[in-house]
């Protein structure tokens, strides 16, 4: 074997700890759509150097023409259908999809006490690992395979699973009955059951075994024909292969070796074991597979590969090969590994007499030579979407070359790759890859491929749940053979027609029955019939509806029992006329002789005001319509003209009927949003008498608390009412007392609009107006009495001192008497010593036998002042220095 020039230098680590390392891929020929890959001199038959590329065919290179390439002919389906049509798949959050779980759990099982976080914890945790396995599951192989009988080259016997949940094993028969001509058998009856679905099928080529891996298990059978090979095969058991059995892991890919009776078994963790059947039993024998580095164990993703001896063994990984004796399975080794990223291994071939290695990744594919480890031949970059389905298969018979095609599970899309080694024995690129064409459409999953090579045909049959087995003949261009496909045993078909209209079962929405109803009787009774019995109705109640409007405003006042709540004009209306035969759950939704055309014009008239009511509240709510919409009207009388800009656009289709109820219901609804506007009620706001408030105001300056008073209520009035959990049941009539709290936030309130009202602060002594922030109510005086003054002084600031001084300043006196004032907060005596933080008086005023100057009405006796002065102690004696340390200035 002959290699490709390459750098084989040393990869140098990056300098930076955090830096990231670069893909290297120069040390083997790379191949991209546009690139030379590889490039070396060669010696011609004239003794000179020629350039030579990998991808460039030699000049002497006869084996396929380059323009020649391969074609996908007919189109048979050889097995029908078994599934039912799936349902569409709901869109949606995994969130979302667990609480409908949840509730379909509670809807179905009402007995069962579960908590519903466990539930939604459980169907989340589920939904989640579902969708991963929808995007790639590691466990999930071939589910088509096919052997050739020992008998008849001739003979070809296909395996698939059919039902609803692939659990039956089912068989059909390919016949090369001449040059021209194939015959498919399918079978009816299918060969075997098995307990659980079936997840993978592994048939040899030349000899009767088959095992078949379920969720459950791994079987192995023999097959056996009962007289002729057409005939429908037979299963007999040789041996089942647990879990246990495989060092308690689930397997994810088997082999059958050159012996009859022995297989090679992979697990999900990477321990390969061997099963051999003998004298009637199995002997299972672990070769090692545990020693691999524990972080590949983690994906759950490996496969093995064996050539035509079977004594070499490849192990698979996401990252890395390895390669392994089996009969010295000691001897693991690396083989090959990708860099690190996010690229990984997809699949991997046995290789055959060149030695030749194939295997496919998300990237790229690679061929290798399987006696020089970690040295790919080649590596051509396959440019499509990632992909951990993508799968390759290498055909040799037929052609003077092989041809690895390029498949995948997600899509029906097939590429056909011509690499193999030229006459100077280094592997070459014969010719572009291409796409091979189908009649067929190209997103089509599947869940097993077989390439079925014959002397006189090859073609690829797929195996999908939605569409059956499916055979497609592959030719090159410019051949003249023309194959004739024949399907026997037409009953098959028949049997299977009905499941193209059957639905997948989902449960109790499966059961409903299909049923079509007429729906245009109930059209006529909402559009024609009730129309015209509005219509009926409306003139049979005309005496009824202008005895009502002469009524209805002095029916406050002829009804018997007070109303409780409040009325709008429509309640009043309503109550004023005879009971209806229809009562409702609400007046405002039972039909009334109002809501008519003569109610419209009344309206219009001005019949229907809201002023024609007396009642002892009346209050009008229309400015809150205008704050839901900033565009109606004032008054709602005239909201018509407003209503009328929502109406449908003019249609030329549009019925005289439909334009009538359109205008009737605006018209309808103008009424109803007028007679909605004011409000009425029995129960009077009446204000509290007005009380005198001089004495209280004297009551609270000589008083030391100033308590607010009680808070008077006025149309909404609380009750106190007892707990339904308290034994005592007895009800209060009268409103609470509120705290304290409560009525100091609402003494100040005096009912006016706070819109306008104005915060002024209590203690801005720079202002000139009055200290309270909010004004007295105004009283009515009354004759003899003598105004009230209410005085404004400013204080004046505290002299600022410090608190050891001796003496204390007098106070300055105030020529003026000063009369009560009315504050916000009560202050300080001013008879106190001005020097705050002291509470001693000046001796002065101390010896005198009279009294002090009673400059202002105190409510409050002397106290001393707990005002902070200002400063780094805040009033408070200092404590004295100590004497500074004197410092040394000379030396020693």
């Amino acid at each position: 074997m002959a290699f490709w020039p390459r750098d084989e230098r040393t990869k140098s680590k990056p300098a930076k700890r955090n830096a990231h390392e670069k893909e290297w891929n120069r040390d083997y020929p790379n191949l991209e759509p546009g690139l030379i890959g590889a490039a070396t001199l060669v010696e011609d038959s004239n003794k000179r150097l020629n350039w030579a590329f990998v991808a460039t065919p030699p000049q002497n290179a006869k084996d396929l023409n380059p323009e020649t390439r391969l074609r996908a002919g007919k189109h048979t389906t050889v097995f029908p259908p078994t599934c039912s049509t799936p349902a569409p798949r709901k869109s949606g959050s995994v969130q979302q999809s667990a609480e409908q779980g949840a509730n379909f759990l509670r809807t179905f099982l009402p007995d069962v006490e579960i908590a519903s976080e466990l539930i939604r914890d459980r169907l989340i945790e589920e939904t989640a690992i579902a969708r991963e396995l929808e995007q790639f599951d590691p466990y999930l192989g071939n589910l088509l395979d096919y052997t050739e009988a020992q008998s008849n080259e001739n003979h070809v016997s296909l395996f698939f699973p059919t039902g609803e949940t692939n659990r039956d094993l089912c068989s059909t028969f390919i016949k090369y009955a001449s040059d021209s001509e194939i015959v498919f058998t399918p079978f009816k009856e299918n060969i075997y059951t098995f307990p659980t679905p079936i997840q993978h099928i592994v048939a040899s080529r030349r000899g009767p075994n088959l095992a078949v891996r379920t969720f459950g298990s791994t079987q192995l059978f023999r097959l056996k024909f009962n007289g002729d090979a057409s005939s429908k095969p037979s299963l007999v058991g040789l041996a089942t292969i647990t879990r246990q059995e495989t060092a308690n892991e689930v397997t994810v890919d088997m082999k059958h070796t050159s012996m009859q009776a022995e297989m090679l078994l992979i697990g999900e963790k990477g321990t390969v074991s061997k099963c051999t059947i003998a004298n009637g039993g199995k002997q299972i024998v672990s070769l090692g597979g545990n020693r691999l580095p524990s972080k590949q164990t983690s994906d759950g993703f490996w496969r093995i590969s064996t050539g035509d001896d079977h004594s070499s063994l490849f192990v698979l990984s996401k990252k890395n090969l390895w390669q392994t004796d089996v009969r010295a399975p000691s001897s693991l080794a690396e083989f090959h590994s990708l860099p690190s990223g996010k690229q990984c291994f997809t699949s991997i071939e046995d290789y055959q007499n060149d030695y030749i290695l194939r295997m496919s990744s998300t990237k790229q594919i690679i061929w290798m030579d399987v006696r020089f480890p970690k040295q790919p031949l080649l590596a051509y970059a396959h440019e499509r979407d990632y992909d951990r389905y993508l799968s390759i298969s290498t055909i040799t018979k037929g052609f003077r070359h092989p041809l690895t095609f390029l498949t995948s599970r997600n899509n029906s899309l097939t590429t056909v790759y011509d690499v193999s080694c030229s006459l100077d024995q280094r592997i070459q690129l014969k010719a572009l890859p291409y796409l091979l064409p189908s009649e067929s459409t190209m997103y089509g999953e599947n869940n097993g491929r077989q390439f079925i090579t014959h002397d006189k045909a090859l073609g690829m049959v797929r195996y999908s749940d939605r569409d059956g087995v499916e055979y497609t003949e592959i030719t090159r261009d410019g051949c003249l053979v023309d194959h004739t496909y024949a399907v026997e045993n037409k009953e098959v078909f028949e049997t299977m027609k009905i499941l193209e209209e059957r639905f997948e079962d989902v449960g109790p929405l499966g059961r409903k029955e299909f049923a079509e109803a007429n729906l245009s009787g109930a059209y006529n009774a909402i559009f024609r019939r009730h129309f015209d019995e509005a219509k009926k109705f409306e003139e049979e109640n005309a005496e009824s509806f202008y005895e009502l409007l002469e009524s209805f405003p002095s029916y406050m006042q002829r009804k018997e029992a007070p109303t409780e709540h409040i009325l709008s004009t429509y309640d009043v209306m309503f109550r004023a006329g005879d009971e209806p035969p229809q009562v409702g759950r609400s007046d405002f939704l039972t039909t009334s002789i109002v809501n008519s055309k003569r109610g419209f014009r009344a309206l219009k008239q001005g019949r229907l005001s809201g002023e024609l009511v007396q009642a002892p509240l009346h209050r009008s709510i229309a400015p809150a319509l205008r704050s839901l919409d900033k565009k109606f009207p004032t008054d709602p009388t005239t909201s018509m003209e407003y209503l009328q800009s929502f109406n449908l656009a003019d249609d030329v289709d549009c019925s005289v009927q439909a334009r009538e109820f359109e205008r009737e219901s605006c018209q309808q609804l103008a009424v109803d949003l007028a007679l909605s506007a004011d409000i009425y009620s029995d129960v009077s706001v009446v204000k509290a008498e007005p009380v005198d408030q001089t004495l209280e105001l004297m009551t609270e300056a000589l008083s030391l608390g100033n308590e607010p008073p009680l808070v008077e209520f006025r149309f909404l009035r609380p009750l106190e009412k007892i707990s339904a959990y308290s034994e005592d049941k007895t009800t209060f009539s009268k409103a609470p007392e509120l705290p304290i709290g409560v009525r100091l936030l609402l003494k100040d309130w005096d009912n006016a609009d706070p819109e306008d009202y104005v915060y002024r602060d209590p203690y801005d002594l720079s202002s000139s107006t009055a200290s309270s922030a909010i004004p007295l109510p105004k009283m009515p005086r009354q004759p003899g009495q003598p105004p009230i003054i209410t005085q404004s002084q400013s204080q004046k600031p505290p002299t600022i001192m410090a608190s050891s001084a001796a003496t204390a300043l007098k106070p300055e006196p105030n020529p003026r008497k000063a009369t009560a004032q009315v504050q916000s907060q009560d202050r300080f005596a001013s008879n106190m010593v001005p020097g705050f933080g002291s509470t001693r008086l000046d001796r002065s005023m101390i010896n005198s036998s009279q009294p002090p100057p009673q400059t202002q009405s105190q409510s409050q006796e002397m106290f001393a002042s707990t005002q902070v002065l200002p400063g780094p102690h805040g009033g408070r004696p200092s404590m004295p220095k100590k004497k500074p340390v004197k410092k040394r200035l000379g030396g020693f």
